[in-house]
């Protein structure tokens, strides 16, 4: 179940960093936003985020509860990360979009290190958390090198590469707390 549910952290982080990274030159170079939309748009994610971040605490005991929090995130995520093509002409829907990524970041950046920290085993809960972390940030350097492609294939090829990706780490969560629920921990 941990080594399934680090994984499933490192394609998710892989996701961010191809989508968040293509995102804002995306913005910039087709939708043609400002420097000041952009600080807007940004602004949004973090007060969508830290609403609903209370909302995650007063689950937060209950590990199945929030695990699925997060499942349901990142599987709003997977249809999120389709969206910007489509918006292209709508510039402002983007506060929507941007609201939508910050309320599902309340459910998957500080959860992750809860369920880490649940399953660790006993003594070793830094070790796990380092793995986490360390899987993050290789998750993120292969988003960033994905990213790279837009020049090459278009930002809606990275965008839909992010898309599969954070679906393919929602499976992977749904499959490690089914493994969490048997017992095969």
């Amino acid at each position: 179940t941990l080594k399934l549910f680090l994984i499933a952290v490192g394609v998710t982080y892989i996701a961010i960093g191809a989508f968040f990274t293509a995102l804002p030159v995306f913005l910039k170079k087709i939708v043609k936003i400002s420097d000041t939309m952009f600080l807007a748009l940004s602004a949004t994610a973090g007060l969508a985020s830290l609403a609903l971040y209370f909302i995650q605490l007063r689950i937060a005991e209950k590990l199945e509860a929030v695990w699925y929090a997060h499942i349901i995130a990142l599987i709003v995520r997977t249809l999120l990360f389709a969206c910007p093509p489509a918006l292209v002409a709508y510039p402002y829907y983007f506060f929507v979009l941007y609201a939508a990524y910050g309320a599902t970041w309340a459910f998957i950046g500080s959860v992750q290190s809860m369920i880490a920290s649940s399953l660790a085993p006993p003594g070793r809960k830094d070790e796990i958390l380092g793995n986490m972390n360390a899987s993050m940030s290789v998750g993120l350097v292969i988003g960033y090198v994905i990213a790279t492609l837009a020049d090459v294939t278009g930002y809606t090829t990275v965008f839909t590469i992010a898309s599969a990706l954070m679906a393919v780490a929602a499976a992977l969560n749904l499959y490690s707390v089914r493994y969490y629920k048997l017992g095969l921990v």
